[in-house]
């Protein structure tokens, strides 16, 4: 134990806490009071480590991506990129959103049904885990649907929410090219800390464009709307006007 203190910089009640979170595999023990690391120990305390203080990475997190097979590479062999999207979370101030909140609590403090909440989540809009919670950043969506109600936009004159199954299919197409544009771009030798920097950055700044194109979108619609409108109502009254019989 203090040679594999020694040689990742970890100390040795940490190293025991991931033996008991099963983040590293039990050591050897040939004898009662003996326990044998090999150089396994060591890449696996190092890699943890890097994950960690580089990455920012959660242990839950990290014990995931150990078990899909990230554990086999040494810390040096770490993709650059890896655990963008927690960095970019904790950036955004949505590191609560991994804190789960359950069903009922969204449903009341919401005023949307449970039928309805199910129906979200079967349209991709949120996702419901097992045991009946989701994440908090799920819950505000639920939370803008209800406040979309209370604005007016009831089933009454029409809406429902299987409305919001184009805004769900936008974001994800739109989601898609965008990350896919970004890695494709991004110079090779960028760490972690300056791709956050520019897709933080860009996420803001093209939400913004997106949101001013899509007022400026309606407006435009609105106009063209009212335009037709005019229209119409100048037809009707010429072919009802007794000078025109």
């Amino acid at each position: 134990m203090k040679e594999l203190e020694t040689r990742t910089g970890v100390g040795r009640e940490t190293i025991r806490y991931y033996i008991r979170e099963g983040l590293l595999s039990e050591p050897e023990r040939p004898k009662r009071n003996v326990a044998v690391y090999d150089d396994t120990h060591v890449r696996r305390v190092s890699l943890i480590k890097r994950l960690q203080h580089e990455r920012f990475l959660p242990l839950a997190k990290i014990k995931d991506m150990l078990d899909d097979g990230v554990g086999e590479l040494d810390a040096e062999q770490l993709p650059s990129l890896l655990g963008l999207e927690f960095l970019l979370s904790a950036r955004f101030g949505d590191e609560q959103s991994r804190q789960p909140v359950a069903l009922s609590h969204v449903s009341e403090a919401s005023g949307i049904t449970l039928k309805e909440i199910e129906e979200m989540d079967r349209i991709g809009l949120i996702s419901i885990a097992v045991g009946g919670t989701m994440s908090k950043q799920d819950a505000d969506i639920v939370g803008l649907w209800g406040q979309m109600k209370d604005a007016g936009f009831t089933e009454e004159i029409g809406y429902s929410v299987t409305e919001l199954t184009r805004f769900v299919e936008t974001a994800n197409g739109l989601a898609a090219q965008d990350v896919e544009n970004f890695f494709a771009r991004l110079p090779t030798d960028t760490d972690a800390g300056d791709a956050t920097s520019l897709a933080e950055a860009g996420i803001i700044l093209s939400n913004d464009i997106l949101g001013r194109l899509r007022l400026r979108a309606i407006i435009r619609e609105v106009a063209e709307h009212n335009a037709r409108a005019m229209e119409s109502t100048s037809s009707v009254q010429e072919q009802s006007d007794p000078k025109n019989a």
